[in-house]
Order: C-alpha cells, then sequence, then structure tokens
C-alpha cells in the first residue's frame, strides 16, 4: 500500500511537471509548486544542488556590478533573478527525485505530446473546413495562415513556432527509434510538419545527419552528406525561378532569403525592409554584437536595455524580442558575453551522453532553443537542462536500445 502511493505521487509530480512544460511560464511555475509540495511532503526533506547555488550567486554578484557600471536600471534585473532562482531551485529540488526516473518522465512527455499534437490536428481540420479557431479563446491569438484556409498548428501553445520546438524530442525519439511509421508518431510528425517551424525543421535536419554519422561508414556518409547537398542547391535554384514567376513567395522561403540577405548586409537600418521575423532575428544579433562588454557581457536582463541604448529607429517592427533577444544563445553573449557562450557549450559538450536516446531528446530541443527563444523560463526551458544533465550522467552501458525498451515498456 505504502509502495503504491509512493508510486502515485512520483506519477503525480512527473504528469504536473509534463503539463507545465507545455503552458506559459506562470502555469508551469504553479505546476511546479505543486509538484515540490507533493514531493516534500512525501519526503519531508528539500535538496538544492550546490552547483545551482554557485550558479545563481556568480549571476547575482556580476549582473548588480555590471549593471552598476552601465548605469543601467536594475528593475528588470531583480525581476528576472527573482523567476530564474525560484524555476531553477524548484527543479533542483523535483531533479534530486526525478533523476531517478528519467526513462518514466521521458515516457510521460512522448504520451502528452501525442495528445498535444491530436487536438492541433483537430485544431487544423475544423479551420480548414469551417475557417472557425477552436484554440483561440486560450491565449486570443491572430489566426497565422500560410495559405488560405491553411493555418500553422498552435494547439494549446500560444506560438507554431514553440510548438514545434516542444515537438522536436519527440521527432527526433522516433527517428532514433525507428518508429516513424508508427500511428502515435505519425499523428506527432504530421502536426509537427503542419506548425511550418523553420528553425524546427533546420533542427531535425541536423538530427537526422547527426543520426547518419552515428549510424554510416564515412564512405557512405560522404555520399548521402554531396547528395544533399546537390538536392539543397538544385532545391533553391528551383524555389528561385518559382519566386520569379510567381508574384509572391511562401512564409518559410521568404524567411530564409530574407535572413540570408540580411547576414550579407549586417546593418540595423537595412533589415527594416525584411520580414518581422528576420528583421527581430538580425536586430537582435547586431544589438548583441555592439553591446558593452563583450567579454563578460552586461548582466542578467539588460538585453532590452542594450538594444534600445545602441539602437534607435522609428520602424513599426522596432523593439520586436528585445525583451528576450530572439535566441538564447544571443541573450547569453549580449548579458553574459563571451564568457556566457563558452559556459554554455561546455555544458552541452561535458553532459552529452550518446548512448542515451533521453539526453539526445534533451539536446535536440536545447539547441532548437540556443536558435529560437531567449525566454530563461518559458516552455521548460530549465526543465529540460536538468534532465539535459541527470541523462548525462547515466551509465555509459547504457545503450539506446536498452533505454528505448525501457521507456516502450512504460507506455
Amino acid at each position: 500500500m505504502i509502495l503504491s502511493h509512493r508510486i502515485k505521487n512520483i506519477d503525480l509530480i512527473q504528469w504536473l511537471i509534463v503539463f507545465g512544460i507545455f503552458c506559459n511560464f506562470y502555469i508551469e511555475f504553479c505546476c511546479l509548486l505543486c509538484a515540490i509540495a507533493i514531493s516534500i511532503n512525501k519526503n519531508n526533506k528539500t535538496f538544492i544542488s550546490k552547483n545551482s547555488v554557485f550558479l545563481l550567486a556568480y549571476i547575482l554578484v556580476y549582473s548588480c556590478i555590471s549593471i552598476y557600471f552601465n548605469h543601467y536600471a536594475y528593475s528588470k534585473f531583480f525581476q528576472q533573478f527573482i523567476l530564474l532562482s525560484s524555476f531553477i531551485i524548484g527543479y533542483s529540488i523535483l531533479f534530486h527525485q526525478l533523476k531517478l526516473h528519467i526513462d518514466s518522465v521521458a515516457q510521460k512527455y512522448l504520451t502528452f505530446s501525442f495528445y498535444v499534437s491530436v487536438v492541433g490536428l483537430l485544431q487544423f481540420l475544423i479551420y480548414y473546413l469551417t475557417g472557425v479557431n477552436i484554440l483561440q479563446s486560450i491565449y486570443n491569438n491572430t489566426v497565422d495562415e500560410v495559405y488560405p484556409r491553411i493555418m500553422r498548428i498552435t494547439s494549446i501553445v500560444d506560438e507554431a513556432g514553440y510548438l514545434s520546438i516542444l515537438l522536436t524530442p519527440a521527432i527526433f525519439y522516433a527517428i532514433a527509434t525507428r518508429q516513424e511509421l508508427s500511428r502515435r508518431y505519425i499523428a506527432i510528425e504530421l502536426c509537427f510538419i503542419l506548425t511550418f517551424g523553420a528553425v524546427s525543421y533546420l533542427v531535425i535536419i541536423i538530427g537526422i545527419l547527426f543520426l547518419v554519422f552515428r549510424t554510416f561508414t564515412r564512405t557512405k556518409l560522404i555520399i548521402i552528406l554531396s547528395s544533399l547537398i546537390f538536392a539543397v542547391v538544385i532545391s533553391y535554384q528551383a524555389l528561385s525561378q518559382y519566386n520569379e514567376n510567381h508574384a509572391s513567395k511562401t512564409s518559410v522561403t521568404k524567411r530564409f532569403d530574407d535572413t540570408f540577405k540580411g547576414f550579407m548586409e549586417l546593418d540595423p537600418y537595412s533589415f527594416e525592409v525584411l520580414n518581422m521575423s528576420s528583421y527581430a532575428f538580425l536586430t537582435n544579433i547586431w544589438v548583441a554584437m555592439h553591446a558593452p562588454n563583450r567579454i563578460s557581457g552586461t548582466g542578467l536582463g539588460t538585453h532590452e536595455q542594450n538594444y534600445t541604448s545602441i539602437y534607435k529607429s522609428n520602424h513599426d517592427f522596432y523593439g520586436t524580442n528585445s525583451t528576450d533577444g530572439y535566441s538564447f544563445f544571443n541573450r547569453a553573449f549580449s548579458e553574459f558575453g563571451i564568457i556566457g557562450c563558452v559556459a554554455v557549450l561546455l555544458f552541452l559538450i561535458k553532459n552529452y551522453n550518446r548512448n542515451s536516446i533521453v539526453n539526445l531528446m534533451c539536446l535536440s530541443i536545447l539547441f532548437s532553443f540556443l536558435i529560437k527563444g531567449g525566454h530563461y523560463v518559458r516552455y521548460g526551458f530549465i526543465f529540460w537542462c536538468f534532465l539535459y544533465y541527470y541523462s548525462g550522467k547515466a551509465r555509459l552501458s547504457e545503450t539506446l536500445d536498452n533505454e528505448h525498451s525501457d521507456i516502450s515498456q512504460n507506455k
């Protein structure tokens, strides 16, 4: 009876956390608090890792000093530090227990991803047939149409791009375990495709190449890479010819085209002729490159002040993503400089475990966040960091097949 009660408690904690990472940060935080309450009630004690304390102490001390010398306001820093500390300490407490149930956490994430995808596909189908977005009341966002009646699926998430990022580990798992054609993963894959998330498409392509590199001999790898490069070149030429013969471009093609042109010009005012996504991406990179103190950065929560102090404009899109830097890596560079970027890369390299499929799943979504999503506490970013850390500590004798078997048995 006692064992059954403990198992139910652990399961409830895991479901709360998995649900939370698909929601906005305040719902995630409420789920986190509930999970901690259950955890403390079960064990009557808490544990906070020393690494978490040292990280927060460094951020606090350095940011206070840097903000003072740069004559920036402290308000955003205090807000961000309180949020970041709450999430890091909360997940540190939970993962003291969850580190023993990593496979179970991954299984619940995969199950919940399937249900989120089914809801998203229903949203897409009903909108295609009736023109009504049945989930609009959740976030009250306008529908983003790729073509008439063809919407970008958002499901229970506020942006299609973030939904595609959240589904990336599930896609990576399906590919790595060769389950792409199973009914569960077909639903997830179809939902993923219909988000039309360019960043996630790129990450999955890189992930497939990574898996190919692990599996094939060097000769086969060279042939496959050469074929892919040739296919990309031919596809780009075909798209270019198509765009010359048609008045409009698809949104995904236009974003890649505008972003490439922006990189070549690399001037904030030249970005103002681009689409909003490319403009936001490139202006935030330019700000991070030209902000003060590129060695150690300007401190937590200061990217927005960097943005407004060194780039002035009356453009309609001015300030887009200035609070989060558009991507985590860019924000880390802006606020913590080269030291921060090196620390991020060292964290990814040091905790990489090629024998753990959960670790590879985490790596795929963290890589996505590096490219898009500069919020420190949105959509489970801290959760994925902790899961990556502890899955990286798993025994090296654990193989992909063994871990796949463990997860499959829990379904």
